[in-house]
């Protein structure tokens, strides 16, 4: 009889021991996941919760993800930032980012930072990359008259027209009364001036300017 009963104790802590052991698997809670995100951006991401303007990523340089019941808890946003900014430091002064800036049209005086969230909480301001310098190229067209005619507005032969035309006497002996008054346009063909008619200069007639573009300065693109 004593040896039945120690049997069947030894059975039932057996039954007893799987079956704490089944219950603790099945039971165990799944805790939630946040994972810190980091960006470098052109935009304002204040207060965002979703990112644009984007650069870079640095989401997977910072590899971090939290978990436990409150996983985007200030602390972790904190501590997100701090890796953001780590991550971003090498990127400072980067030409790369400037030129993505710049690309997007971004006038001088944005300032490109890296930006840091938990899961959906909103973008914090972490390291800052620069601040841009974008100025566009700078040229100048020059329109020279050909040396026969005369430039409309320093009437010199072969003079610097500013308003990229050029006039030649065409007749001197006009006959008409009473005359026109100055300027008088002839269609396209010329005007009027005094008892006189002006030819506008036409690549037809051999009277087009020369004009020249040179750079005065060119493009910069920076930090």
């Amino acid at each position: 009889m004593k040896v039945l009963t120690g049997t069947i104790f030894l059975v039932l802590i057996a039954i007893l021991g799987t079956g704490s052991k089944t219950t603790a698997r099945s039971g165990k809670a799944i805790l939630p996941t946040a994972t810190c995100f980091c960006k470098i951006s052109y935009n304002d991401l204040t207060n965002q919760k979703s990112a644009s303007g984007v650069c870079l990523d640095l989401t997977g340089a910072v590899n971090k993800t939290y978990t436990g019941i409150n996983p985007q808890k200030d602390a972790n946003q904190t501590d997100c930032n701090t890796k953001c900014t780590a991550a971003a430091a090498s990127h400072t002064g980067s030409q790369s980012m400037a030129s993505c800036a710049c690309a997007a049209g971004k006038p001088s005086g944005t300032v490109v930072r890296a930006w840091s969230a938990v899961g959906v909480r909103e973008y914090k301001s972490a390291q800052q990359i620069g601040i841009l310098t974008n100025q566009p190229q700078v040229s100048q067209t020059t329109c020279t008259c050909p040396p026969t005619w005369a430039s409309n507005t320093t009437h010199a032969n072969g003079g610097v027209t500013t308003d990229g035309k050029c006039k030649k006497l065409a007749c001197s002996s006009i006959s008409i009364t009473p005359l026109p008054a100055n300027g008088t346009q002839l269609g396209n063909w010329g005007f009027t001036w005094g008892n006189s008619l002006i030819a506008w200069g036409t690549s037809a007639n051999g009277g087009a300017p020369n004009c020249v573009t040179s750079v005065i300065s060119g493009a910069v693109c920076k930090f």
